[in-house]
């Protein structure tokens, strides 16, 4: 399977974002991302959800088209399909959002972004666009398409000598 990447140079995709810095200040929701209008292109909350608290009042302001669902930000990959599954209770369209994540954050969020209720295509990229030395090799690509992981996990091994030279502290957890 693979996923869409809207940056293959083609048409802008039919939905917006409209970042704001989290804790956002104390606006009303509708003043944050505007009064839905079914007749104009969806506007996704981005950094205006961190919970399924904040996906709820947005929804009852008539103010959330969509969700861009970052997993760092929502507090994990748990949390991430929890909301997920409630956007698609609720006809909330999503994607997933992406952050600054290694190689395998992005393994992570491409296998997240592959689920049924990922509506619209997210922001996904390679992450050797800012990462000059990974540990994890990257997610794979077929000309403007992101190939999903298939295999156990979330991310493949990690190369151990460009982690080893990363690494600043090792600590051994026994039980």
């Amino acid at each position: 399977a693979a996923i869409y990447s809207a940056g293959n140079g083609g048409a802008a995709p039919a939905w917006q974002q409209r970042p704001f810095r989290n804790p956002h200040h104390s606006a009303s929701a509708a003043a944050l991302v505007g009064r839905l209008d079914p007749d104009r292109s969806l506007v996704f909350a981005d950094e205006a959800v961190a919970d399924l608290a904040d996906a709820r009042r947005l929804l009852a302001a008539n103010a959330l088209g969509g969700i861009a669902i970052k997993p760092p930000r929502v507090g994990g990959l748990r949390s991430a399909v929890e909301l997920l599954e409630w956007c698609v209770a609720n006809g909330v369209a999503a994607c997933a959002g992406g952050m600054l994540e290694s190689g395998l954050g992005r393994h992570a969020l491409v296998a997240f972004a592959a689920l049924p209720g990922c509506t619209i295509t997210g922001d996904l990229s390679p992450a050797r666009r800012w990462l000059a030395a990974d540990p994890w090799p990257d997610v794979g690509m077929i000309e403007t398409s992101i190939l999903v992981p298939t295999g156990p996990g979330v991310g493949p091994e990690p190369d151990l000598e460009t982690l080893d030279r990363f690494t600043i502290r090792q600590a051994v957890l026994r039980s």
